[in-house]
């Protein structure tokens, strides 16, 4: 009896050791402990590892999003010039690509001999579609100015909706060794009743054109294109209307 009871003591001895040597895979005769399937996975594996392991793979599916961290600090400045038809054309635009979207503000500066001065400001987010070949921006402009038409003169003030859209075609072989880089580029503004302010009943403004890209990197650009003005004014004495429609040339740097 006193040989049984001896044996069960012994049992309960050294049950906790050995369920321990099972977890952590003790060597008795050294005693190092050696982590098993379980503990290394809870305690040594790295809680980073998938995540940088998930960045990789989608740095190599999309590796123009590799960089995004540095574009998004650094802001593409691009400025343009147009004239045409006893019109001049400045713009001034700070793109901000913030993945996937991108943030666009600019400044232009219209004027057309003695008809008419416009100065406007936009506001844009867009984004990239088709294979990053179209490029849709939705925002606001606000335009101020002055207009004249024969012995009538009226301000123009407005904050019409703005829809830019940017299609690029790349790589049309003009000869074996020769190749153009294109864009077309449309862009529409419309300000209604309840958006127009001083003598502005509504106004609309529709450019579309075409672009040739000298560059590789598209930081040099030869426009041509087409612009259609048309506002309605209400000075308290008569109602009238402007028009102006002309062809334009320009260039645009980008950097």
């Amino acid at each position: 009896m006193k040989n049984y009871c001896a044996l069960i003591f012994l049992i309960f001895l050294f049950l906790p050791d050995i369920s321990m040597a099972q977890r952590y895979h003790i060597d008795l005769d050294d005693q190092q402990p050696q982590p098993g399937k379980t503990e290394s996975r809870d305690r040594y594996s790295n809680p980073n590892q998938n995540r940088y392991r998930n960045r990789y793979k989608l740095n190599s599916k999309y590796p123009e999003k590799r960089y995004a961290s540095r574009e998004n600090r650094s802001p593409v400045f691009s400025i343009e010039l147009n004239g045409g038809q006893s019109t001049f054309e400045a713009r001034v635009l700070s793109t901000w690509l913030i993945i996937p979207s991108t943030v666009s503000f600019g400044i232009n500066g219209l004027t057309a001999s003695d008809d008419f001065y416009f100065v406007s400001s936009d506001l844009t987010v867009g984004n990239k579609m088709i294979d990053q070949k179209l490029s849709l921006e939705i925002g606001i402009r606000g335009l101020g100015g002055n207009v004249e038409k024969g012995r009538n003169e009226s301000t123009i003030g407005v904050l019409g909706f703005l829809v830019k859209a940017v299609y690029d075609i790349p790589d049309i072989e003009v000869t074996y060794t020769r190749y153009l880089d294109l864009e077309i580029h449309g862009e529409f503004c419309a300000s209604p009743s309840p958006v127009s302010f001083g003598d502005t009943e509504q106004y609309f403004e529709m450019r579309t054109g075409l672009g040739i890209n000298l560059t590789e990197n598209k930081q040099n650009t030869i426009l041509v294109g087409y612009r259609y003005i048309k506002a309605d004014f209400d000075d308290g004495r008569f109602e009238w209307d402007k028009t102006y429609d002309a062809f334009y040339f320009g260039y645009r740097i980008k950097f």
